[in-house]
Protein backbone atom coordinates (compact mmCIF):
# COMPACT_ATOMS: atom_id res chain seq x y z
CA UNK A 1 0.00 0.00 0.00
CA UNK A 2 1.40 3.35 -1.03
CA UNK A 3 0.52 6.50 1.03
CA UNK A 4 2.00 10.45 0.56
CA UNK A 5 0.51 13.11 2.45
CA UNK A 6 1.38 16.98 2.45
CA UNK A 7 -0.20 20.41 2.20
CA UNK A 8 -2.13 22.35 -0.45
CA UNK A 9 -2.71 26.11 -0.55
CA UNK A 10 -4.49 26.04 -3.98
CA UNK A 11 -6.48 23.62 -6.15
CA UNK A 12 -4.37 23.61 -8.58
CA UNK A 13 -1.04 22.49 -5.63
CA UNK A 14 -3.69 19.81 -4.58
CA UNK A 15 -4.33 18.14 -8.05
CA UNK A 16 -0.69 18.40 -8.70
CA UNK A 17 0.17 16.68 -5.93
CA UNK A 18 -2.59 13.63 -6.61
CA UNK A 19 -0.54 14.13 -10.18
CA UNK A 20 2.99 13.01 -8.60
CA UNK A 21 1.62 10.50 -6.47
CA UNK A 22 -0.07 8.88 -9.18
CA UNK A 23 3.17 8.50 -11.24
CA UNK A 24 4.71 6.83 -8.71
CA UNK A 25 2.35 4.83 -8.08
CA UNK A 26 2.62 3.26 -11.96
CA UNK A 27 -0.15 5.52 -13.67
CA UNK A 28 0.77 7.07 -16.83
CA UNK A 29 0.11 10.51 -17.53
CA UNK A 30 -1.45 11.76 -20.64
CA UNK A 31 -2.03 15.02 -19.84
CA UNK A 32 -0.89 17.76 -17.59
CA UNK A 33 -1.86 21.63 -18.59
CA UNK A 34 -3.26 24.87 -17.78
CA UNK A 35 -7.33 25.14 -18.87
CA UNK A 36 -9.16 28.45 -18.32
CA UNK A 37 -8.60 29.20 -14.46
CA UNK A 38 -7.25 25.54 -13.47
CA UNK A 39 -5.24 22.47 -14.65
CA UNK A 40 -5.98 19.65 -16.04
CA UNK A 41 -4.85 15.63 -15.72
CA UNK A 42 -5.64 12.93 -17.95
CA UNK A 43 -3.90 9.73 -16.22
CA UNK A 44 -4.39 5.82 -17.16
CA UNK A 45 -2.90 2.39 -15.79
CA UNK A 46 -3.76 -0.67 -18.23
CA UNK A 47 -7.55 0.15 -19.66
CA UNK A 48 -8.12 2.48 -16.52
CA UNK A 49 -8.78 6.07 -17.88
CA UNK A 50 -9.34 9.32 -15.35
CA UNK A 51 -9.30 13.29 -16.22
CA UNK A 52 -9.10 16.19 -13.56
CA UNK A 53 -9.92 19.37 -13.56
CA UNK A 54 -8.91 21.55 -10.78
CA UNK A 55 -10.95 24.52 -9.43
CA UNK A 56 -13.61 24.79 -11.85
CA UNK A 57 -15.29 27.11 -10.23
CA UNK A 58 -14.59 30.34 -8.33
CA UNK A 59 -14.11 28.92 -4.25
CA UNK A 60 -17.05 30.72 -2.67
CA UNK A 61 -19.57 30.57 -5.00
CA UNK A 62 -22.49 28.87 -4.13
CA UNK A 63 -21.10 26.02 -6.87
CA UNK A 64 -17.47 25.96 -5.18
CA UNK A 65 -15.62 23.08 -6.07
CA UNK A 66 -11.94 22.40 -5.62
CA UNK A 67 -11.86 19.19 -8.33
CA UNK A 68 -13.88 17.73 -10.49
CA UNK A 69 -13.64 14.49 -12.55
CA UNK A 70 -14.53 11.70 -15.02
CA UNK A 71 -14.05 8.09 -15.71
CA UNK A 72 -13.45 6.93 -19.41
CA UNK A 73 -12.66 3.89 -21.61
CA UNK A 74 -9.92 5.66 -22.68
CA UNK A 75 -7.75 8.76 -24.04
CA UNK A 76 -7.75 11.23 -26.95
CA UNK A 77 -5.44 13.60 -27.02
CA UNK A 78 -7.39 16.26 -29.64
CA UNK A 79 -10.48 16.14 -27.03
CA UNK A 80 -11.05 18.22 -24.07
CA UNK A 81 -10.65 16.43 -20.84
CA UNK A 82 -14.20 16.40 -19.83
CA UNK A 83 -15.16 14.57 -23.47
CA UNK A 84 -12.93 11.63 -23.88
CA UNK A 85 -13.53 8.55 -25.36
CA UNK A 86 -17.09 6.76 -23.73
CA UNK A 87 -16.40 8.99 -20.25
CA UNK A 88 -20.03 9.40 -18.16
CA UNK A 89 -21.57 12.72 -18.77
CA UNK A 90 -21.78 14.39 -15.62
CA UNK A 91 -18.57 15.07 -13.59
CA UNK A 92 -18.11 13.81 -9.96
CA UNK A 93 -16.54 16.43 -7.27
CA UNK A 94 -14.56 17.55 -3.98
CA UNK A 95 -15.97 20.66 -2.88
CA UNK A 96 -13.70 23.53 -1.51
CA UNK A 97 -16.45 24.57 0.60
CA UNK A 98 -17.24 21.35 3.03
CA UNK A 99 -18.95 22.06 5.91
CA UNK A 100 -19.18 25.81 4.28
CA UNK A 101 -15.77 26.38 5.08
CA UNK A 102 -12.82 26.84 2.80
CA UNK A 103 -10.71 23.50 1.85
CA UNK A 104 -7.48 25.50 1.89
CA UNK A 105 -4.86 25.44 2.78
CA UNK A 106 -5.80 21.81 3.04
CA UNK A 107 -3.50 19.21 4.54
CA UNK A 108 -4.43 16.03 1.74
CA UNK A 109 -3.52 12.13 2.47
CA UNK A 110 -3.23 9.98 -0.73
CA UNK A 111 -3.80 6.11 -0.99
CA UNK A 112 -3.33 3.81 -3.62
CA UNK A 113 -2.75 0.16 -4.67
CA UNK A 114 -2.42 -2.38 -7.48
CA UNK A 115 -4.50 -4.59 -7.07
CA UNK A 116 -7.35 -4.15 -6.26
CA UNK A 117 -6.86 -1.51 -8.37
CA UNK A 118 -7.08 1.73 -5.73
CA UNK A 119 -6.13 5.65 -5.79
CA UNK A 120 -8.10 7.35 -3.27
CA UNK A 121 -7.94 10.72 -1.20
CA UNK A 122 -9.17 12.38 1.56
CA UNK A 123 -8.42 16.15 2.05
CA UNK A 124 -9.06 18.15 5.37
CA UNK A 125 -9.57 21.94 5.78
CA UNK A 126 -7.99 23.86 8.49
CA UNK A 127 -11.50 23.27 10.21
CA UNK A 128 -10.67 19.84 9.87
CA UNK A 129 -14.19 19.23 7.56
CA UNK A 130 -13.27 16.70 4.77
CA UNK A 131 -13.99 15.88 0.89
CA UNK A 132 -13.00 12.25 -0.49
CA UNK A 133 -12.39 10.73 -3.86
CA UNK A 134 -12.06 7.30 -4.63
CA UNK A 135 -10.93 5.47 -8.26
CA UNK A 136 -10.59 1.54 -7.75
CA UNK A 137 -11.63 -1.49 -9.30
CA UNK A 138 -14.75 -3.13 -7.50
CA UNK A 139 -14.53 -6.43 -6.00
CA UNK A 140 -17.04 -8.51 -7.87
CA UNK A 141 -19.48 -10.65 -6.34
CA UNK A 142 -20.69 -12.75 -9.30
CA UNK A 143 -19.55 -12.91 -12.64
CA UNK A 144 -20.32 -9.48 -14.47
CA UNK A 145 -18.28 -7.49 -17.01
CA UNK A 146 -16.65 -3.89 -15.92
CA UNK A 147 -16.21 -2.87 -12.02
CA UNK A 148 -14.15 0.78 -12.55
CA UNK A 149 -15.51 2.55 -10.04
CA UNK A 150 -15.28 6.23 -9.27
CA UNK A 151 -16.74 8.08 -6.30
CA UNK A 152 -16.40 12.08 -5.63
CA UNK A 153 -17.45 14.46 -2.55
CA UNK A 154 -18.84 12.33 -0.18
CA UNK A 155 -19.58 9.16 -1.90
CA UNK A 156 -20.90 6.94 0.68
CA UNK A 157 -23.59 8.98 1.76
CA UNK A 158 -25.47 8.14 -1.98
CA UNK A 159 -28.96 7.34 -1.48
CA UNK A 160 -30.67 4.69 -3.16
CA UNK A 161 -33.25 6.16 -5.62
CA UNK A 162 -34.88 6.27 -9.31
CA UNK A 163 -34.52 9.39 -11.29
CA UNK A 164 -34.43 10.51 -14.33
CA UNK A 165 -30.97 11.89 -15.02
CA UNK A 166 -28.61 9.29 -14.27
CA UNK A 167 -24.91 10.24 -12.59
CA UNK A 168 -26.26 13.24 -10.90
CA UNK A 169 -24.72 12.94 -7.35
CA UNK A 170 -20.92 11.35 -6.52
CA UNK A 171 -20.66 8.02 -7.74
CA UNK A 172 -20.38 5.78 -11.33
CA UNK A 173 -20.22 2.87 -11.66
CA UNK A 174 -18.64 0.82 -15.54
CA UNK A 175 -21.05 -2.61 -15.48
CA UNK A 176 -22.93 -4.35 -18.34
CA UNK A 177 -25.80 -5.71 -17.05
CA UNK A 178 -27.68 -6.03 -19.61
CA UNK A 179 -26.00 -6.66 -22.53
CA UNK A 180 -23.92 -3.28 -23.24
CA UNK A 181 -21.65 -2.17 -21.12
CA UNK A 182 -22.54 1.22 -19.77
CA UNK A 183 -22.20 4.06 -17.07
CA UNK A 184 -24.23 3.28 -13.73
CA UNK A 185 -24.97 6.56 -11.46
CA UNK A 186 -26.90 7.12 -8.67
CA UNK A 187 -30.05 7.83 -10.41
CA UNK A 188 -31.59 6.28 -13.49
CA UNK A 189 -32.58 3.03 -14.78
CA UNK A 190 -29.78 1.00 -12.75
CA UNK A 191 -29.42 3.15 -9.85
CA UNK A 192 -25.95 2.05 -7.88
CA UNK A 193 -26.17 2.59 -4.05
CA UNK A 194 -23.44 2.11 -1.35
CA UNK A 195 -24.99 0.72 1.92
CA UNK A 196 -22.68 0.63 5.17
CA UNK A 197 -23.99 3.66 7.10
CA UNK A 198 -26.97 2.44 9.21
CA UNK A 199 -25.76 -0.55 10.73
CA UNK A 200 -22.28 1.02 11.58
CA UNK A 201 -22.50 2.81 14.52
CA UNK A 202 -23.40 0.58 18.26
CA UNK A 203 -24.81 2.83 20.22
CA UNK A 204 -24.44 0.66 23.01
CA UNK A 205 -20.70 0.65 23.90
CA UNK A 206 -19.83 3.38 21.24
CA UNK A 207 -17.70 -0.35 19.40
CA UNK A 208 -18.34 -1.36 16.20
CA UNK A 209 -15.91 -3.32 13.55
CA UNK A 210 -14.39 -2.34 10.48
CA UNK A 211 -17.22 -2.63 7.80
CA UNK A 212 -17.08 -3.42 3.90
CA UNK A 213 -18.39 -0.51 1.70
CA UNK A 214 -21.16 -2.63 -0.08
CA UNK A 215 -21.82 -1.85 -3.58
CA UNK A 216 -25.46 -2.36 -4.99
CA UNK A 217 -27.84 -2.10 -8.45
CA UNK A 218 -31.11 -2.31 -8.84
CA UNK A 219 -32.21 -5.61 -9.52
CA UNK A 220 -32.77 -5.66 -13.95
CA UNK A 221 -35.61 -8.03 -12.91
CA UNK A 222 -37.42 -5.41 -10.37
CA UNK A 223 -36.08 -1.99 -9.75
CA UNK A 224 -37.52 -1.28 -6.35
CA UNK A 225 -34.74 -4.55 -5.60
CA UNK A 226 -30.93 -3.74 -4.88
CA UNK A 227 -28.48 -6.38 -5.60
CA UNK A 228 -24.86 -6.52 -4.10
CA UNK A 229 -22.56 -6.11 -6.78
CA UNK A 230 -19.59 -6.12 -5.02
CA UNK A 231 -17.47 -4.15 -2.38
CA UNK A 232 -15.11 -0.96 -2.65
CA UNK A 233 -11.59 -2.96 -2.25
CA UNK A 234 -9.08 -1.28 0.73
CA UNK A 235 -12.25 1.01 2.32
CA UNK A 236 -14.08 -0.02 5.71
CA UNK A 237 -16.37 1.97 7.84
CA UNK A 238 -15.31 2.57 11.14
CA UNK A 239 -17.72 4.06 14.31
CA UNK A 240 -15.62 7.48 14.78
CA UNK A 241 -17.49 8.23 18.54
CA UNK A 242 -13.59 7.90 19.63
CA UNK A 243 -11.18 8.15 17.00
CA UNK A 244 -10.17 11.09 15.98
CA UNK A 245 -9.88 13.20 12.21
CA UNK A 246 -7.01 11.45 10.84
CA UNK A 247 -6.47 8.78 13.42
CA UNK A 248 -4.27 5.80 12.74
CA UNK A 249 -6.37 1.84 13.69
CA UNK A 250 -4.10 -0.89 13.92
CA UNK A 251 -5.78 -4.51 13.46
CA UNK A 252 -3.45 -7.35 13.12
CA UNK A 253 -1.37 -7.00 10.20
CA UNK A 254 -3.10 -4.08 8.76
CA UNK A 255 -2.98 0.05 9.58
CA UNK A 256 -6.24 1.66 8.84
CA UNK A 257 -6.70 5.84 8.60
CA UNK A 258 -9.86 6.80 9.83
CA UNK A 259 -11.86 9.85 8.38
CA UNK A 260 -14.81 11.93 8.92
CA UNK A 261 -16.98 11.89 6.04
CA UNK A 262 -17.48 15.26 6.20
CA UNK A 263 -17.12 16.02 10.03
CA UNK A 264 -17.38 15.20 13.16
CA UNK A 265 -20.86 17.01 13.56
CA UNK A 266 -22.43 15.23 10.79
CA UNK A 267 -22.06 11.56 11.83
CA UNK A 268 -20.48 9.24 13.94
CA UNK A 269 -19.56 7.23 11.09
CA UNK A 270 -16.55 7.27 8.75
CA UNK A 271 -14.46 6.02 6.67
CA UNK A 272 -11.30 4.05 6.75
CA UNK A 273 -8.84 3.67 3.99
CA UNK A 274 -5.92 0.58 4.31
CA UNK A 275 -2.76 2.11 4.50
Amino acid sequence: MAYATGTAATPDQMLDALRAFAALQGWTVDRWAADGSGMTLSIHIASFYAHFRSDPYDEGSGWSTAMEFYGSTGFDSGSTWDAQPGCFPYPLTCTAQPNGNSLFPCTYHLFAQASPRYLAGCFISPNQANTHFIVCDTQKVGAWTGGAFFGGDQFLYQPYGAGSTPYIGSVALRADFNGSGQWHGAQGNRTISLFGFDPVTNAFNGLAPLLPARLAINSPINDSTPAIVGFLPHIRLVDMEAIGNGNLLTLGPDTWQCFFPISRVNNSAGIAYLR
